[in-house]
């Protein structure tokens, strides 16, 4: 078996903790996924060079709050910050930064074909393991490269990231090429799931997360109409069963 590292040119993203972060690494000619290195920050010359020059809406553009120290020190690689002690009245704030401080890190995570040209790379981010070994109700405040704001970047690549459980919930075990038509995709509150013939065993579906949490279920006739209006923005995995066995998924959008 041959194994090939493939790079992403130029592939930033502005990452939030308290969001589901779906990116879309671009097109390659590959069947399989075995894991996914990336770093916390801006690389080489790029992090010191001037934000006005990227194109509006990039990640690497200006920011609200800032994440640009300046051209000499390039770009806040994460910011954390926050209220902290017994009553939550003490500020803590570690702001990141500093090309020494571009550390690579390797997680072995296996892509998951969700049927189409898709294949899904999952990863969880615990961010409470970003202040490990920090005592945040001492009310830190660091912006630089060499105290509790090192440690947080240590973190991210120690202990923040690892392969996520939906690598068993969203698996595509096969057994029934279905002739189902799924519109529309992307939806904002309905969608229709038409079976094409009568020929299909499948009996339910599953609305999935990318985390592998199931946020809907239903029960399946020839045709279907399924109420997808409460579910949040974002990309989902629609999986088919037959009883206990998954026939296939699809992937849907939910705008």
């Amino acid at each position: 078996m041959v194994v090939k590292e493939i790079p992403v040119p130029s592939k930033y993203i502005l990452a939030h903790a308290d969001a589901n972060n779906v990116e879309n690494l671009g097109t390659f000619n590959v069947t399989n996924v075995e894991g996914i290195k990336f770093s916390i920050g801006v690389d080489g010359s790029l992090n010191n060079s001037d934000p006005s020059l990227q194109a509006p809406g990039s990640p690497l553009y200006f920011q609200s709050p800032s994440m640009h120290w300046g051209w000499a020190s390039g770009y806040f690689f994460s910011t954390l910050e926050g209220l902290a002690g017994a009553n939550l009245t003490t500020i803590f704030q570690m702001h990141s930064l500093g090309n020494a401080n571009y550390f690579q890190q390797t997680q072995m995570a296996s892509g998951i074909n969700t049927g189409g040209n898709n294949i899904f790379i999952n990863l969880n981010a615990d961010y409470i393991q970003a202040v490990k070994n920090i005592n945040v109700a001492s009310g830190p405040i660091d912006h630089g490269a060499n105290a509790t704001d090192l440690t947080v970047l240590q973190n991210l690549r120690d202990f923040v990231f690892s392969p996520s459980s939906a690598a068993t919930g969203l698996s595509n075990n096969s057994t029934e090429e279905l002739n189902v038509s799924i519109f529309p995709n992307p939806t904002s509150e309905k969608l229709y799931i038409n079976f094409n013939d009568n020929n299909s065993t499948a009996d339910r579906l599953m609305i999935v997360d990318l985390l592998g949490n199931t946020v809907l279920e239903n029960g399946l006739n020839i045709r279907n109409e399924i109420h997808v209006g409460d579910l949040a923005k974002g990309v989902y995995i629609l999986q088919f069963y037959s009883g206990n066995s998954n026939l296939s998924n699809r992937r849907i959008t939910i705008q």
